[in-house]
Formats: C-alpha cells, sequence, structure tokens
C-alpha cells in the first residue's frame, strides 16, 4: 500500500512536470497572439501584403543589367581586380583631407600605381562601366526576394552585396582616374552611377539592403567631395548630380524595411513553430536525417564521448548543438509540450 502511494505520487508529480510546460507554451502563444491582434488594431501593419515592396516593372527592372556588368568585372584580370580600394576624401589633419586626383600616384593600401596604369585598367573595363551607367536612367533592382518565406530562407547572396560593393569600388577608381585626367563630366557620369545603385537597393526593402545602401551612399559621398575640389567640373556637370542625391531617401526607406523585416521574422517563427524542419534548415541547411531516439544509457555521468557526445540528466547522448532537445521525455509527449521544436515533430 504505501509502494503504491508513493508511485501514485510520482506519477502525479511527473504529470504536474508535463501539464506545466505545455500550459505555458500555450499561454506565451495566446499572450503574442493577442499583442499581435492588438498591433493590428492600433493600425500596425502586421501583414505581408501591406509592406511588400512594389513589384518593379520589367521595363524598369536594373537588375539584369547589373548582373551583366559584374559578369565582364568578374573576368577582368586588370589591376582593378585586386587594387580597387582608393582612399576618397582621407583625413590628414583636423578639419583638412588630401585631394586624391592631384597625388602624384595612385596609392591603395597593398599597392602603389600610376594613374597611366588606373586608366588603361578602365578603358578595359569600358563595356562593363558602359552597363553600370545605364542603371542611372533606371535605378531599380528586383532579385526576385521570396518575401513569403521568412527571413531566414532567404538566400542573401541574391542580393549580391559583395557585388554592389565591388562596382561600388570599381566606379570610385573611375572617377578618381577621371579626375586626375581633369575629365569632369565623365568622373560626374561614373558618380551618378555610384547613387544609381543606392537608388536601386531601396526597392529590396530588406533591413540587411539598407546598411548596403548607406555603405554605397559613404563611398559617393567620398567621390562626390573630389569632385567639389575640382577646377575642371561646370556647374551645369553638377546639377545632375545634385538632383540625384536629393533623390536618395534613407529615412522613409528604413521606416518601411523595420515594418517589413518584422512581418518576415514573424513568419520564420511562424515556421520555427510548425515544423523543426524549417530550424535544422537554418542551422544545418538540411532536415533532420533520422528522428529521435531514446538514449543508449541512462542518467549517464555527464562526460564526453569520444564522438563528442555528452550524457547526464539533461542532455543525454546528444551533441553540444543538439544540447536543448535532448530532454529525456517520451515521444508521445515532446510534441505536445513544444510542438515544432523536438527532431521528428514537424
Amino acid at each position: 500500500m504505501k509502494l503504491r502511494k508513493v508511485l501514485i505520487a510520482i506519477g502525479i508529480l511527473i504529470l504536474i512536470a508535463i501539464l506545466i510546460p505545455i500550459g505555458h507554451h500555450y499561454q506565451l502563444r495566446f499572450t503574442t497572439n493577442a499583442y499581435i491582434a492588438q498591433l493590428k488594431a492600433r493600425g500596425e501593419t502586421m501583414d505581408l501584403a501591406q509592406v511588400r515592396p512594389p513589384p518593379v516593372p520589367a521595363d524598369q527592372n536594373s537588375a539584369d543589367t547589373f548582373r551583366r556588368a559584374i559578369t565582364l568585372f568578374s573576368s577582368d584580370l586588370s589591376l582593378l581586380n585586386q587594387n580597387n580600394s582608393y582612399d576618397c576624401m582621407k583625413m590628414i589633419a583636423p578639419g583638412k583631407a588630401m585631394v586624391f586626383p592631384d597625388q602624384p600616384l595612385a596609392l591603395t593600401h597593398n599597392a602603389t600605381n600610376s594613374w597611366e596604369e588606373v586608366a588603361a585598367a578602365v578603358a578595359q573595363n569600358k563595356e562593363a562601366y558602359d552597363l553600370l551607367q545605364q542603371i542611372i536612367d533606371k535605378p531599380a533592382f528586383d532579385f526576385q526576394i521570396p518575401f513569403e518565406k521568412g527571413t531566414a530562407d532567404i538566400d542573401y547572396r541574391t542580393l549580391n552585396f559583395i557585388e554592389l560593393r565591388n562596382a561600388s569600388l570599381r566606379l570610385q577608381a573611375a572617377a578618381l582616374s577621371d579626375l586626375h585626367r581633369g575629365n569632369g563630366a565623365a568622373a560626374v557620369k561614373n558618380v551618378r552611377a555610384a547613387l544609381a545603385l543606392v537608388k536601386a537597393m531601396r526597392t529590396e526593402g530588406l533591413l540587411a539592403a539598407e546598411s548596403m545602401r548607406m555603405s554605397l551612399a559613404y563611398r559617393a559621398f567620398g567621390m562626390t567631395w573630389e569632385i567639389l575640389q575640382s577646377t575642371n567640373v561646370l556647374a551645369d556637370e553638377l546639377a545632375p548630380l545634385q538632383h540625384d542625391w536629393e533623390g536618395i531617401q534613407f529615412v522613409a526607406a528604413q521606416e518601411n524595411a523595420i515594418a517589413l523585416q518584422r512581418v518576415i521574422d514573424n513568419i520564420t517563427i511562424e515556421n520555427w513553430r510548425n515544423s523543426d524542419a524549417a530550424i535544422w534548415r537554418v542551422y544545418e541547411r538540411r532536415a533532420p536525417a533520422r528522428p529521435w531516439t531514446p538514449p543508449s544509457k541512462s542518467f549517464s555521468s555527464g562526460r564526453r564521448s569520444s564522438s563528442g557526445e555528452t550524457g547526464g540528466l539533461i542532455g543525454i547522448n546528444c551533441s553540444p548543438r543538439k544540447y536543448i532537445r535532448c530532454y529525456w521525455i517520451p515521444p508521445v509527449f515532446r510534441k505536445r509540450m513544444l510542438p515544432g521544436f523536438w527532431p521528428g515533430s514537424s
């Protein structure tokens, strides 16, 4: 009789231990859904259709033009392929900066080039520069970002961040070379192409894209300062550049990006709640190869085996990265306690 009471008490304690996290889980989910409903009632944009950037018409989309330009640059074997990082508006004293085109040599962080070599490299890539300058008239990119999949499933390589940075550096080299040769009009056109990249990325709508826009604008700012120090640039040539700078919008674009990011982050979180495969795609880029299996040993001492697995009351026979998933709870309860969290419960 006494043993029976003990077993009943133990069973009740186990049941309570199971029900508490289940109740807490659904309480948190209810609180989250209630808060989202409250935000919607206050006029906050919580639906993807409300914050998704409008599609760019095919005849205004310069994405393919940009891709053709970077394809040409990728096959370039000139010095611009490696030595293309020049310092615009380099500070040499408090309140004083060096005018780079007036220097006898084109200095980079790791090389010294003559201006003739830089001009030859720019001329060698004329076709690619012409393509970048075409974006001035159509400053809009649509890289077909699948916002509906959520943040975690966006392949940020399709946004071409590295290629945008490299294109900006090459436009900078061309503009400085033009200023050194006294060709102010060509320099202005290259800076306008750099600003066109800043404008074009606004249509992508992501916070990461906004950070890239700020980085590109900072480099264009240095190029613009170099142009203003030149005596070979006419006022009529500066007018379009002034207009381009006035068209750069950051505040409204950042607000829209924050609203969009919140929505697609919620999509990702919901995907993670519904299926653990979504989490595996992020951290391992594949679905679990096998379902969860009970540990081969009960309550080991927590020592790490030669295969990298650990034992113990929490984290039995689990690699450190999967530590939190490995509470020894029967499969029938795992899915009910934390839906979408445990391996094999999608």
